[in-house]
């Protein structure tokens, strides 16, 4: 692996969430998003950091500078969104073999 990308949140409406809370069912309002990410891997690490109100649908990348057969993402703070008690994310993108 090379590098990673990864995103702080989902930004997604969701049809259902609109039906059960009668509202837009914009999950990035609605989950939490994560403002501080650490990423790991074997023998170093960096943190990664999203702001909830510039950052929706942002990816930010991280390299890794040395050979590695693992990653290791952790939540470290989340700003707390409308409703439920999660952290919904887009995803992630690996780079390199």
């Amino acid at each position: 692996m090379t590098a990673v990308e990864a995103t702080g949140g989902w930004a997604w409406y969701s049809p259902t969430a609109a039906e059960i809370r009668g509202d837009r069912g914009d999950m990035w309002e609605l989950s939490h998003v994560v403002t501080k990410m650490r990423v790991e891997w074997d023998g170093g690490s960096e943190v990664v950091t999203f702001e909830r109100p510039r950052d929706r649908g942002v990816r930010k990348r991280v390299a890794i500078p040395a050979a590695t057969k693992k990653l290791r993402f952790t939540i470290e703070r989340v700003s707390k969104g409308a409703g439920g008690n999660n952290a919904c994310l887009d995803g992630f993108k690996i780079f390199g073999k």
